[in-house]
């Protein structure tokens, strides 16, 4: 029998094959490498017998899950990527999870072939296509000569669709060690003390929960730390049944947060700068408040630069660099402002 093929690319759509049997068929969209569950659905009419579904992968790693199968038959069907219509729990859908192929490329066809073969004789296809998604650096430029006090930088090319966190990372034979600055650590004792200023409150509002608060702003020396958050932890368990209180808790917390961030001196408030100024390139530094202890003279950099994607997974290859650093005095530069990254719009898949 000839074959009616089908490409889809939109969401959801009624293939309109020539057989007749409604057959729909769907794959997750903006699919990201690295990405563990990509969904997947396939639809025909319940009054058309099918007798067995084969699928094809292409640009996918594997098939993950199946839904509908009877639970006996899901691992047979899975590694042979065949499901026979008397496995189904109900006629008329299947559907499962899949999960993407990892490419070295920003984009990556990858498709779903889908035959089934009706109970009559008839066999149907379709084939549905979507683009795999992932970042790449393009280029790395290095000045001959790193000045902190001329504004040079470290560019970076990167092109792609996803977004991206930017690790950076110091050598051993670098001169020059990224450090957090000693701000950092003043900066979260002012906010836990703002914390705390906020919980002191609710403990005066809240007397009935006095020996949670007393345990939370004041630990004894003779618990150990796992017995001390257990016996938070099972104190919270019945406070959360208290609405109004759950409410202010969450009120302090943010007022807490809020008036750090709106402090324009606070590492807070540079952080969340940093972030928004980001957010239209997609590419973030994992760490964008280290920086970078330069010392007084000739010194050299040598940094490893490595990507991942929101879910944490590496994308392609590490780039190692090293840079010549000359400065007049000792001083240190905010990663952030050591290196430049700019994503490139003239490819696309």
């Amino acid at each position: 029998m000839p074959l009616s093929s089908i490409t889809l690319r939109d969401d959801l759509e009624v293939a309109g094959d020539e057989s007749g049997i409604g057959l729909e068929a769907y794959v997750g969209e903006d699919v990201l490498q690295g990405e563990k569950e990509i969904p997947f659905f396939i639809g025909w009419r319940r009054d058309c017998n099918v007798e067995s579904i084969e699928l094809a992968l292409d640009g996918f790693t594997r098939l993950i899950q199946l839904y509908n199968v009877n639970d006996a038959c899901v691992k047979s069907s899975i590694e042979e990527h065949k499901i026979l219509g008397s496995t189904l729990k109900t006629n008329g859908y299947l559907g499962g999870l899949l999960e993407p192929g990892v490419q070295q490329g920003p984009f990556m066809k990858a498709s779903l072939g889908i035959h089934l073969h009706l109970s009559d004789g008839r066999d149907v296809s379709t084939v549905v296509e979507r683009t795999v998604f992932s970042t790449t650096i393009t280029k790395v430029k290095v000045p001959d000569v790193l000045s902190p006090f001329h504004r040079s930088s470290i560019e970076m090319d990167i092109v792609g669709l996803s977004t991206v966190l930017i690790e950076i990372e110091s050598e051993k034979d670098s001169d020059i060690e990224l450090v957090l600055p000693s701000e950092i650590g003043e900066a979260f004792e002012e906010l836990s003390n703002d914390v705390l200023g906020e919980f002191e409150k609710l403990r005066a509002k809240y007397p009935q929960y006095d020996v949670f608060f007393k345990r939370l702003l004041a630990p004894s020396d003779k618990a150990s730390l796992p017995e001390m958050m257990n016996e938070l932890r099972s104190s919270f368990e019945s406070m959360k049944r208290d609405s109004e209180l759950m409410e202010d808790l969450k009120a302090a917390l943010t007022a807490a947060i809020m008036f750090r961030l709106l402090d324009r001196s606070s590492i807070f408030y540079m952080l969340y700068e940093y972030f928004e100024s980001r957010a239209a390139d997609r590419a973030f530094l994992t760490a964008p408040l280290l920086v970078a202890n330069v010392p007084k003279g000739e010194s050299q950099l040598s940094l490893k630069i490595s990507m991942k994607n929101v879910l944490g997974e590496t994308i392609g290859q590490p780039v190692f660099t090293k840079c010549k650093v000359e400065s007049k005095e000792a001083t240190r530069i905010p990663l952030k402002e050591l290196i430049s990254v700019r994503r490139r719009s003239d490819c696309r898949g």
